[in-house]
């Protein structure tokens, strides 16, 4: 499974109510951070995907190419502009998100499910993978954007100061 998360904030989580009453959940998923309109699409994506098949279908496991292919196809028409599925009404970028939380699932459950293309996992694959990251960590293109970024930062923090 996945390493284990320590929140370096989980102090701060970690509450005593007036009356004495401690509650430490520090160290357990914040799930008030999910994003709830995006959540109830994701239901409602889900709810579909029950209707036409059957509950919990996708717990039977697919080849990873199948979901990678619907996660490519709906951010592909949300992309050009089409917001919602024709066929089921739903929110293209729900659907995707569906999609990725099924082969989140599944990586786990069903790893005998990968069939991504098996170059990338040689040692020729990874080195060529390696090097495209690092051409682009070290691109003008990217340099730009975290100067942008940490020029916003500054410009925000002189705003809150400001402000104060």
């Amino acid at each position: 499974m996945s390493k284990k998360f320590k929140n370096p904030l989980s102090v701060l989580y970690n509450s005593k109510n007036k009356d004495g009453a401690i509650k430490n959940d520090g160290d357990k998923p914040r799930m008030s951070l999910i994003p709830q309109l995006a959540k109830m699409e994701l239901a409602r994506a889900m709810q579909f995907g029950e209707f036409k098949y059957e509950t919990h279908n996708w717990t039977n496991g697919f080849k990873y190419s199948y979901l990678l292919d619907a996660i490519e196809r709906h951010l592909t028409l949300f992309n050009c502009g089409e917001d919602i599925d024709e066929e089921s009404g739903i929110n293209h970028l729900a659907l995707l998100i569906a999609n990725a939380a099924m082969l989140y699932d599944n990586t786990i459950f069903h790893p005998e499910k990968d069939d991504r293309c098996p170059i990338w996992k040689t040692p020729q694959g990874k080195i060529a993978l390696l090097q495209i990251k690092r051409k682009f960590e070290q691109s003008e293109y990217l340099k730009n954007i975290l100067n942008k970024k940490n020029n916003n930062v500054g410009i925000k923090e002189k705003t809150n100061k400001r402000q104060k």
